[in-house]
């Protein structure tokens, strides 16, 4: 009996660990997961949801602007099922809502970075 407590407590240790990389049907990446996934030759859409003004002063080169108010509506008409996505926001919760949202609907290959804007330190385009 205390072999399988302790089995059970390892089990609900990794999971609480590898939750926030594994949410929702998507996954949680860091910048040099984004620059090496920007490099690999797959095609890639990374989604900017902050607001169209933020946008317009910097955003990750090659991003398009879905904001989050409208992603709900637009995202599902501008994406498809096979797309790789990455989404962007501020900081990141926005992005982990939206990848949760088009995983319920059948999208697959769905990716949130890791503290949004605030984390990337890389080029911006204007």
């Amino acid at each position: 009996m205390r072999e399988i407590k302790k089995i059970l407590l390892a089990v609900l240790f990794l999971s609480v660990l590898t939750a926030p990389l594994y949410g929702a049907g998507h996954r949680l990446i860091d910048q040099p997961e984004l620059e090496a996934m920007m490099q690999d030759g797959h095609p890639i859409i990374i989604v900017d949801l902050r607001e169209p003004e933020l946008f317009r002063k910097g955003h990750i080169p090659g991003a398009i602007n879905i904001p989050y108010k409208e992603a709900y509506r637009e995202a599902p008409k501008r994406l498809t099922k096979g797309d790789r996505i990455v989404f962007v926001c501020h900081n990141g919760p926005m992005g982990d809502r939206i990848a949760g949202y088009l995983h319920k609907l059948g999208y697959k290959e769905l990716y949130n970075l890791d503290l949004g804007m605030k984390g990337w330190k890389g080029r911006l385009e204007r």
